[in-house]
């Protein structure tokens, strides 16, 4: 591409589970809980919609790159059994800037986490076949329920804090997910689900 060629169509991407409705309705009305006892408004809760579970971060890449993706995704998932997973527990990722409040509020996965996580390293091993890079970090699989605001400390309490764990839903997909950033909390956008064991 020369310096006059037109920058190709791009977007900031993911792959994640997306939890059906039915899961995200009980996740709503935890984070309704949690939000009466944020009396300062010191959390950005999440909205429903917006509720994940991130495999690979992907960061911008271009539109072009998208339907290699998806194939790849399609023949690594091929043969994976969907599975059940549950969520166990309330947490927090702290920040050490924060000298020890929370920054991220989430909700921990159970049941068939090594399922998951089998899940991710194939996702992992899709992205990296069409020459995506992908984030380095360690799996720390979670679905972010807020985000603490700058300036702000919160603590979660973990003796009066909500149950969460009569919430499970069946793992029967992953879904790359566009991320649209603004003014508020960022946009999700589904481009596209691949099904377990689809053909």
């Amino acid at each position: 591409m020369t310096a006059d060629s037109p920058t190709p169509p791009s977007f900031r991407a993911f792959v994640a589970v997306v939890p059906p409705l039915s899961a995200k309705t009980e996740l709503e009305a935890v984070v309704r809980q949690l939000r009466q006892r944020d009396t300062d408004e010191a959390v950005r809760w999440v909205a429903t919609d917006a509720l994940h579970i991130t495999l690979a971060f992907l960061g911008q890449i271009t539109e072009s790159a998208a339907a290699p993706l998806i194939d790849a995704l399609r023949k690594e998932t091929a043969g994976v059994e969907s599975f059940e997973l549950g969520l166990g527990s309330l947490g927090t990722f702290g920040d050490r800037r924060r000298k020890g409040g929370a920054q991220v509020v989430w909700a921990g996965p159970e049941g068939d986490v090594d399922g998951l996580s089998s899940l991710y390293e194939r996702v992992t091993a899709a992205v990296r076949s069409v020459r995506l890079r992908v984030e380095s970090r360690a799996f720390q699989p979670h679905i972010t329920l807020g985000r603490v605001r700058r300036g702000h400390r919160w603590r979660l309490d973990p003796i009066n804090a909500p149950s969460i764990s009569s919430i499970t839903f069946r793992v029967d997909s992953v879904t790359l997910m566009e991320s649209q950033l603004g003014k508020g909390p960022a946009v999700y956008i589904s481009r596209r689900q691949v099904s377990l064991s689809e053909p």
